[in-house]
């Protein structure tokens, strides 16, 4: 009971996403690679049918499909592609800070002050 009180209260996952969720994300990418390896000698062994062109469609696409294919693969492996999510939410940048009760009082004191009777400083 000690056991499963105690990994209840720990996150399941602090570090990222879930591993399920990196999987499918791998599984994707390389789906991808394999149809654009695939489809484009698919397209050509259609066309050959369609045209007699045997076998000249079906090599061209080949071709084409193995470029493209290997070109993704390549952007993949150097990192070029992005196959898993961001590890965690952008830190806010020097610019992108929320005003601190200093930085309010600053612009306060920089905004001109209105009369009493309404009317816009003299």
């Amino acid at each position: 009971m000690r056991r499963r009180r105690q990994m209840a209260q720990k996150p399941r996952f602090p570090d990222g996403p879930h591993r399920l969720a990196v999987a499918m994300q791998w599984v994707s990418v390389i789906t991808t690679i394999g149809m654009e390896m695939a489809l484009p000698a698919v397209v050509g062994a259609w066309l050959d049918r369609r045209w007699n062109t045997s076998p000249w469609c079906v090599a061209v696409g080949a071709a084409i499909g193995f470029a493209v294919g290997i070109t993704h693969l390549l952007q993949v492996v150097s990192g070029q592609h992005r196959a898993s999510p961001p590890a965690s939410p952008r830190t806010p940048s020097s610019g992108d800070r929320a005003r601190t009760a200093g930085d309010r009082e600053e612009a306060a004191l920089d905004t001109p002050d209105e009369t009493p009777d309404g009317g816009g400083p003299p």
